[in-house]
């Protein structure tokens, strides 16, 4: 019995990722992958020191004590926003 290491996971993952992206690359625009924070509107710069995602959490009223809930529900929105995309708008651009 070979030894199974968390990383064969995620290589099969990414393997089957790829093959995913090749069968459907006349459809697929882009892919994101390995991300932390996703920016689709504006400039990630400002975030990367400490002080100014301090600055950005306090501009959006986001207290320390309630920043997991915030960046879950955000996660939530752009996911739920993604699945409406692919399931409503998608096959309509597709059938154009």
């Amino acid at each position: 019995m070979g030894i199974h290491h968390k990383s064969q996971g995620k290589y099969r993952k990414e393997r089957l990722i790829k093959e995913f992206l090749q069968i459907f690359a006349s459809v697929v625009k882009s892919a994101l992958s390995g991300f932390d924070r996703i920016v689709f509107k504006g400039c990630i710069l400002p975030l990367m020191s400490a002080a100014e995602a301090m600055k950005f959490c306090g501009a959006k009223g986001v207290f320390n004590k309630d920043y997991k809930n915030w960046v879950m529900a955000q996660a939530k929105k752009i996911v739920d926003d993604a699945n409406d995309y692919s399931e409503n708008i998608l096959p309509l651009l597709l059938s154009i």
